[in-house]
């Protein structure tokens, strides 16, 4: 039987290392107050759209919902003792907590052999710097995990080979995160341990107030957990998570500012649209969590060069801070995470940063390596299947 988590039974669960399960539909956890209920969406069954009256909330609509954004990207608070948080904290490996006396040739070797990582990969290559050089990336290790839809089986087919792959391995479905900066076979997922959505359920608790009707009424189902440390100079550049470049534009147009079925080397975009994303971060050195937004007097589809960076827009996270991204600053601003001037370089310093998500695309997983089993509409992309020579394998129970 697939288990189904209840709030009011969280604080007397023994969470543990099982894997936690979903059967693919989500539950209402915490029941809206009559004033909170007061106009909410009636969700109509279609992932990608929030329904009321008709309309969209979403694009052309927005100015005809008066309070819609009535949340905002903010920190909230401190969760850092809870004996849920120290058990998860304990799983991750010793290696990856720098010394005071790391380099970056000794921080280097230390994540190139550990197996709990997604395979190490870099973003944005260039010519001269190939994608399977990740050591000169200025982007943070990943672990990628997400609940269980269908535990291990053989997934069989009867398909020809170069119409897809996968017959007769053993694979589990999870919810896929697609990334357009990694070739899609080499896209990662683990199966959440039950204490991980323990700690997620906690920390979307936290956060509830501050996110939008989607995500107080349907919990994360997903988390990448990203590994920052200042000796390699690890930061997040400016970047939006779930709108393109033309989504402000497409709003200016009248229009919706995404583009409903987009896909990412042949998968759909899974992140629900206008979901919010709940960060929970650990770490001994801060790091700053930055908005961007547009300059007056220029058009609003500006190069993102000519955004502007204020103190106001700013977030400083700290040891066991939880930040909610907002999905309306996520369209209209670029963010970025960053070290102080002061912590960059220092050899001992981290952070770890737990991004929760709300997805809806299911895909197979191979159980031996932890990257997707690529169906046929990802078969036809063009892109070239990408080999990193000597990596380690990376089961789904590494």
């Amino acid at each position: 039987m697939v288990e189904k988590y209840c709030v009011r039974c969280l604080e007397n669960k023994d969470f543990g290392n099982e894997w936690a399960q979903c059967d693919g539909e989500h539950m209402p956890k915490i029941i809206l107050t009559e004033k909170e209920s007061a106009g909410v969406s009636k969700y109509e069954g279609h992932p990608l759209v929030e329904v009321k009256d008709g309309r969209k909330l979403l694009g052309a609509s927005m100015k005809d919902e008066p309070g819609w954004h009535n949340r905002y990207s903010v920190a909230v608070c401190s969760l850092d003792k809870d004996p849920i948080f120290v058990e998860v904290f304990k799983d991750i490996p010793e290696e990856l907590f720098p010394n005071k006396n790391e380099t970056k040739e000794s921080m280097i070797s230390k994540l190139s052999q550990c197996t709990f990582l997604d395979v190490l990969w870099n973003h944005f290559p260039h010519p001269g710097c190939p994608l399977t050089s990740w050591q000169e990336s200025k982007q943070p290790a990943r672990r990628t995990m997400s609940q269980v839809v269908k535990m291990p089986y053989t997934y069989n087919s009867d398909k020809p080979p170069g119409e897809e792959e996968g017959n007769g391995e053993d694979v589990v479905r999870m919810f896929v995160y697609p990334n357009n900066e990694c070739p899609t076979n080499l896209w990662p997922n683990r199966p959440m341990k039950n204490k991980e959505m323990g700690q997620l359920l906690k920390v979307w608790m936290a956060a509830w107030p501050w996110c939008t009707h989607y995500t107080r009424n349907h919990h994360p189902n997903s988390c990448q957990q990203l590994f920052y440390h200042s000796v390699l100079g690890k930061y997040m550049g400016d970047h939006k998570d779930n709108f393109g470049p033309s989504a402000i534009k497409r709003l200016c147009d009248g229009d919706t500012p995404y583009v409903e079925g987009a896909t990412v080397g042949g998968c759909k975009n899974s992140q629900v649209i206008g979901s919010s994303v709940i960060i929970y971060t650990r770490g001994n050195r801060p790091m700053n969590f930055i908005f961007k937004y547009a300059s007056l007097g220029k058009p609003v589809t500006q190069s993102r060069s000519d955004y502007i960076t204020s103190p106001s827009y700013q977030i400083r996270m700290g040891d066991g801070w939880i930040t909610v991204l907002d999905p309306m600053d996520d369209m209209l601003m670029l963010h970025t995470v960053v070290f102080d001037d002061d912590d960059e370089g220092q050899p001992d310093g981290y952070r770890i940063a737990y991004v929760y998500r709300n997805l809806h695309v299911k895909k197979d997983f191979y159980v031996d390596t932890s990257t997707i089993r690529r169906d046929g509409n990802m078969m036809k992309t063009v892109e070239k299947k990408v080999q990193l020579e000597g990596h380690l394998r990376r089961s789904i129970f590494s």
